[in-house]
């Protein structure tokens, strides 16, 4: 089957956004910067029917409306020579906001599409359906995110990669990533991160964090409980800082790292 890439482009004047594709957060802009945005996302398309839904609310402290309330939101499905964003085919989904009607706030837009999707089938997908999050595993969940807080601050590739052994492999399969390559360059990756001079973990604080539903109870998103992700480490010698989102499946009793 050919490669197949699919694109989401938004479009507003300062909304504050939050973009799910099959109940999953793809793109997130609480403070309306980001708005002429345009990103290849294949991660959580699934064959046949999907589900791309984008909530709008207003920005700022105190919120503010938009002297342009237009926005428009399209999902297009690209082959390899279509990815520098010209001659584009229909798209396969599009969103328009505030159509015909007087717009209030926050407001939802939601639209299908189907697709004959080239990825294998996805673990989150035949993950356990967890419509109620019970006390075992919020400490299973926390308990993974120590593990890799503990492997990263120990700089322990053999205690680290066996966690990220899903999401490295689906990675790979998303973009067209040979598997067993995939998984070197990510060696190197860290290998360069442990080497720096600066390199540390910021202190992890497990009675801080929260698990946030998406993917139908499917996908768990496990950060702080102010939104932050929950692995980072210190400032680097590059001036940035190294981070490690942690998206949760349970299956047969498990939790695995998926993204």
């Amino acid at each position: 089957m050919a490669q197949k890439y699919y694109r989401f482009s938004i479009v507003h004047h300062g909304f504050s956004i939050e973009l799910r594709v099959n109940d999953v957060v793809i793109d997130s802009d609480p403070a309306g910067m980001f708005r002429n945005r345009a990103f290849i996302n294949n991660l959580f398309i699934v064959n046949g029917k999907n589900t791309v839904t984008l909530s709008i609310s207003l920005a700022g402290d105190p919120p503010q409306m938009p002297a342009d309330l237009t926005l428009s939101c399209m999902v297009h499905e690209l082959t390899e020579d279509q990815l520098d964003g010209k001659n584009l085919p229909p798209p396969l989904a599009l969103l328009e906001f505030p159509g015909k009607e007087v717009p209030s706030f926050p407001a939802t837009l939601t639209a299908e599409f189907d697709v004959d999707s080239p990825f294998d089938r996805w673990f989150w997908e035949d993950a356990e359906r967890v419509d109620e999050v019970m006390p075992d595993d919020v400490v299973a969940c926390a308990d993974v995110a120590k593990s890799l807080h503990g492997a990263l601050e120990q700089k322990d590739l053999q205690k680290l990669l066996p966690h990220l052994e899903i999401k490295t492999k689906e990675i790979a399969h998303a973009f067209y990533i040979d598997p067993t390559q995939r998984a070197q360059d990510q060696q190197e990756f860290f290998k360069e991160v442990f080497n720096d001079p600066q390199f540390g973990m910021e202190p992890l604080n497990t009675e801080d964090l929260e698990i946030v539903p998406m993917g139908n109870n499917r996908v768990f998103l496990l950060r702080k409980s102010d939104g932050a992700i929950a692995l980072e480490s210190k400032e680097l010698s590059a001036g940035y800082c190294f981070s490690l989102p942690i998206y949760l499946s349970k299956a047969n009793g498990e939790w695995r790292v998926i993204r």
